[in-house]
């Protein structure tokens, strides 16, 4: 992408951020297994699975936009 003639620097960016939102999320997970591995108390919250849904898509959806799938969901409208 940095080597085409004229650089897309918003798609750089937009990657960048990808990066860091992605980085700061297996940041997460990897607190929480360590907490689990040290037997330390997990703070325990509300979960909405609309959210997880989303997060287990995220990593994907640009290999699935790079090969033209399409993914549909249906989402709760209220979860409980």
């Amino acid at each position: 992408m940095a080597r085409r003639e004229s650089p897309d620097l918003d798609e750089a960016r937009r990657a960048a951020e990808w990066i860091i939102k992605e980085g700061n999320r297996a940041s997460e997970v990897i607190r929480r297994v360590r907490a689990l591995a040290n037997r330390t108390d997990i703070e325990k919250v509300s979960l909405d699975v609309n959210d997880v849904v989303r997060e287990a898509i995220a990593p994907v959806q640009r290999e699935l936009t790079s090969q033209r799938v399409s993914l549909q969901t249906e989402l709760a409208l209220t979860p409980p």
